[in-house]
């Protein structure tokens, strides 16, 4: 699963909130947490389909990083799951 966005806006200002610094891509192993709803998508690019969304305050595990045409970001990640008690 895929999201992404434009160069120029700094991880924490949209989409996720995460512990590193807001000027560099999230590495692989950091946890991203949705500061809103978020499209994940199937492949990289904004037109690959939509396969569903995160959740507001769900968290993911970065998988890649990476930035690709048109300026963009997109980083591979896959859900944490929750412990069930």
């Amino acid at each position: 699963m895929y999201v992404g966005t434009r160069s120029g806006q700094k991880w924490g200002e949209k989409y996720f909130d995460w512990n590193g610094e807001k000027d560099r891509l999230p590495q692989k192993g950091e946890t991203l947490t949705a500061t809103g709803s978020v499209h994940l998508r199937e492949a990289l690019g904004c037109r690959a389909p939509i396969i569903g969304a995160i959740a507001p305050e769900e968290q993911v595990r970065v998988l890649q990083a990476r930035i690709v045409a048109n300026c963009h970001h997109w980083v591979q990640v896959k859900r944490i799951q929750k412990k069930e008690h």
